[in-house]
């Protein structure tokens, strides 16, 4: 069973049996800490089944079945869907009608992390492609031709990689950061060339470089951050970072260091310019 409850008094607004079980194997909605409110809820009934759930009413908007969660981005009142090895679809959850839909090889929706599916107001929704992305701007599809990186790739030198919308080329220890859909150049940013692209992105207003020495009883880290709107440097690690960090969509990022030399672990906050 799923129910909704309201934040104003905990009383129980609807109840809905949708075919979950309870128990040791039951399976995570895995609903982020840093996330804002969300309009519907992609709840996994099991491993090829899906249903999108109207938060409000507790009705259903989508459900799937015989295809992976990865296959949906729900981004506010909308849905990527991937509706075949070559196709994607822009749905309404309002209606359920599609409203465009791109065609290319290897099409995939753009995924926030491995958290969730749900994508926070600061991502622009994307799709990736063999070796481009569609990025959804006014309910239409806008193509940049550039092919898309995975997160914990190294950024090989002098290739232009896309990292949803915004575009990385590497030169030694310099990257260009660009906005592939405005076509302008965003800033160049400071990152030793043993730094890969973060994991957990993109998630809105930070892009992340690490690097993980877990060879010693400890493992060390390096985290850089870069506000990817502005290409200014949010936090630099000092090489022992303990856990990863914590990145919020609007630009907020948690590091928890450890240094042998002094006693506990220290937290450290970081945000934009304009958080501050």
């Amino acid at each position: 069973m799923l129910a909704g409850l309201s934040l104003d008094d905990a009383a129980i607004d609807w109840v809905r049996d949708i075919g979950l079980e309870c128990g040791p194997d039951a399976l995570q909605l895995g609903k982020p800490r840093t996330m804002p409110a969300q309009q519907y809820a992609l709840v996994e009934v099991d491993e090829d089944h899906q249903v999108v759930v109207d938060v409000a009413t507790g009705e259903s908007a989508l459900e799937r079945s015989g295809s992976p969660r990865r296959d949906i981005v729900i981004s506010g009142d909308k849905a990527l869907v991937r509706e075949g090895d070559e196709t994607v679809a822009w749905r309404s959850l309002r209606t359920g009608k599609e409203i465009t839909r791109v065609e290319c090889p290897r099409a995939s929706p753009g995924r926030p992390d491995e958290i969730t599916q749900q994508l926070a107001p600061e991502v622009t929704p994307f799709v990736t492609c063999s070796d481009s992305v569609h990025v959804v701007q006014d309910d239409a599809f806008v193509e940049i031709d550039v092919p898309p990186v995975d997160t914990g790739e190294e950024l090989l030198d002098g290739q232009e990689v896309a990292h949803g919308r915004y575009l990385l080329e590497r030169d030694g220890d310099k990257v260009t950061l660009r906005d592939g859909l405005q076509d302008k150049e965003i800033g160049v940013l400071e990152v030793p060339e043993d730094l890969s692209l973060g994991a957990f992105g993109p998630v809105g207003r930070l892009v992340t470089f690490v690097e993980f020495d877990t060879g010693g009883e400890r493992p060390r880290g390096t985290y850089l951050a870069f506000d990817i709107r502005t290409g200014d440097l949010v936090v630099r690690t000092n090489g022992v970072m303990r856990s990863g960090a914590d990145v919020s969509p609007d630009g907020v990022i948690l590091v928890e260091a450890d240094d042998e030399e002094i006693e506990g672990t220290r937290l450290w906050v970081a945000t934009t310019k304009d958080e501050r």
